[in-house]
């Protein structure tokens, strides 16, 4: 029975196998299913020939784990911690990669985490998810659409939206149309440490509703801005959600350089 405090919803046995196909989860691969529930990805992942480690905050969902995975967990296939992963994660080898279906309401957290925070663990290669459609959208982003989140996305890799599924892919049914979302960690990325000197900027420019040179009055001049609007294609003038990943960057990295932003 899924807990509603906790904002537990399980993945149908069929719509696991289907994400992590869709994945392309490869035998020798490590998994980390996070917030693994009642071990449907974690299922499918090990059918696929995967290393699973499986995360669960409810000590009684552990304890199915436990009792359903009790030969891999004694083989050495599958490693299950109980926890928080907004605060806590399993040991993880220096390649890994997520598929999960996490409780909608802390996946942006989650994804700052993983991308821009000093982890004791390297970034995952690639993410699978499943989400509500409407955040899969801000996630990816757009043109006049860019979110804090999806700059984060783009800068350290490539965000993509996929398959929809049905409402009842999840169980209780979701009231929201889902969908699958993919992250593919880009090797020419930057350091965690430098994404998140844009994403403190980031803070600062999407705090209200206001066009870049009113937002950032005080760390950029007008004609900063206007100088790095030229060279990289964007209006001072327009919202923040108009400025492409890539221009955040350049300009975070110019403010540094003069010392204003550090």
């Amino acid at each position: 029975m899924a807990r509603a405090d906790l904002h537990q919803h399980d993945l149908t046995p069929a719509a696991a196998e289907a994400l992590v196909a869709g994945a392309g989860v490869k035998p020798t691969e490590h998994v980390l299913d996070l917030g693994a529930g009642t071990g449907a990805i974690t299922a499918a992942c090990l059918a696929a020939g995967a290393k699973v480690s499986a995360i669960e905050i409810d000590p009684q969902r552990a304890t199915g784990l436990r009792q359903r995975f009790a030969t891999e967990l004694a083989d050495g296939s599958l490693v299950l911690q109980v926890g928080d992963a907004r605060h806590h994660l399993p040991l993880l080898p220096a390649r890994w990669r997520m598929v999960a279906n996490p409780p909608f309401m802390h996946t942006a957290v989650l994804l700052r985490r993983f991308l821009i925070e000093d982890l004791p663990v390297a970034r995952p290669h690639r993410i699978d998810l499943v989400l509500q459609r409407q955040a899969a959208g801000k996630l990816v982003g757009s043109r006049g659409g860019y979110t804090r989140s999806s700059v984060m996305c783009h800068l350290a890799g490539k965000p993509a939206r996929g398959e929809d599924l049905a409402r009842n892919a999840v169980t209780p049914p979701s009231h929201v149309p889902l969908c699958t979302f993919s992250w593919q960690a880009r090797r020419s990325a930057p350091e965690a440490n430098e994404i998140a000197r844009v994403d403190r900027l980031l803070e600062r420019a999407f705090a209200g509703p206001k066009d870049v040179r009113s937002a950032l009055r005080g760390v950029a001049t007008p004609a900063i801005l206007k100088r790095q609007g030229a060279e990289q294609g964007w209006n001072p003038d327009a919202h923040p959600r108009f400025v492409p990943p890539l221009a955040w960057l350049t300009l975070s990295r110019f403010l540094a350089q003069i010392g204003k932003l550090t």
